[in-house]
């Protein structure tokens, strides 16, 4: 064999081998915490609130879906998404309202994710965690998953015992309802180290399902539980409803 195939060969090897031996980059412990409010009070299922049009209702019962994270600074460039990402927000589990997450070591200025389960994951068949359909967000297999829901009680609703009930779901088009939110960081990038953890305190408006892009009146509206049009306007309402408070370095 002529050296300078030997010397190629051999170069070639080293380099797969540094490959193969290249430490990981540092991570870090992300933590997204939701906090879930009307106006400026905080959410409570045995208080009665009044929405942007001055109609009372409670609240009885709030959750959604949060999946596809992705972190990115928007300076560098850099993004990171993270893999197979399904939590279910729930209100009346406190402990669903943090969602820890490892990501690669860094600063982020943008945190991103959808609201609601992605299409692919509507027509999968069965599934366990928080995609469960025994967690009560579940339709039919045709019609898929609900992607947020909310359930209480107005004086002003016409249903049987003056409830309000707002099942939003749909994953095909022209009614899918997953709502895509970009959420800037205010002031400084949030910075992820591979030694404690960052927190960043989002907060949820939930007077804005009412109101945020197209003028929904419990009194017109008491109800939403199937796919259409309807559906998508909620939806598009509460795509509105997050913001980020606060951040806390490690």
């Amino acid at each position: 064999m002529r050296p300078a195939l030997i010397l190629l060969l051999l170069f070639v090897s080293l380099t797969a081998a540094n490959r193969l031996h290249r430490p990981d980059a540092p991570k870090g412990f992300l933590e997204l915490q939701f906090h879930h409010f009307i106006g400026k009070k905080i959410l409570h299922s045995d208080s009665t609130y009044l929405n942007h049009f001055n109609e009372p209702f409670t609240v009885t019962k709030f959750r959604y879906y949060v999946s596809n994270i992705v972190v990115s600074n928007s300076a560098t460039g850099k993004q990171y998404r993270l893999p197979d990402t399904y939590f279910l927000v729930n209100e009346a589990e406190p402990a669903s309202k943090s969602i820890r997450v490892v990501v690669p070591a860094g600063g982020y200025d943008t945190i991103s994710f959808l609201l609601g389960v992605d299409s692919l994951r509507n027509t999968s068949g069965a599934q366990t965690g928080a995609l469960d359909p025994l967690n009560d967000m579940f339709w039919t297999w045709n019609t898929g998953y609900v992607m947020a829901k909310l359930e209480g009680s107005s004086p002003l609703s016409k249903l049987p015992h003056h409830l309000i009930e707002y099942h939003i779901g749909g994953y095909k088009k022209p009614h899918a309802v997953q709502q895509l939110i970009a959420l800037k960081v205010p002031a400084k990038a949030v910075q992820v180290k591979s030694s404690g953890m960052a927190k960043v305190a989002i907060h949820a408006d939930l007077d804005k399902w009412f109101y945020a892009k197209h003028p929904l009146k419990i009194a017109d509206q008491p109800a939403c539980t199937t796919p259409g049009a309807l559906a998508v306007k909620y939806a598009e309402n509460y795509a509105q409803l997050f913001f980020i408070h606060s951040i806390k370095q490690p």
